[in-house]
């Protein structure tokens, strides 16, 4: 949510790491985290292998949290966590 690889070039993930599906959130109007680097880390992540990568860009949004990300969120996390 809103954020970022500071240093993208570093990012290595494990072999494990490869399978943990990954969101990234991100608003139009983000005046703290550009959404360029956003979309750069999205590539980067990508880039090394992890398979399950998704990005959802929000119109308007600045870096902050509006109800249609929270559910976003939420839709992401009952997909990738196993029920008990």
């Amino acid at each position: 949510m809103s954020g970022y690889l500071p240093r993208p070039e570093s990012f290595k993930p494990s072999t494990a790491a490869l399978d943990t599906p990954v969101l990234f959130c991100h608003g139009t109007s983000d005046d703290v985290v550009r959404l360029d680097w956003a979309q750069l880390s999205e590539k980067r992540v990508k880039e090394t292998g992890v398979k399950n990568v998704q990005f959802k860009i929000y119109e308007r949004m600045g870096h902050s949290a509006v109800p249609t990300e929270i559910r976003d969120v939420l839709k992401f996390l009952a997909e990738v966590i196993p029920p008990n």
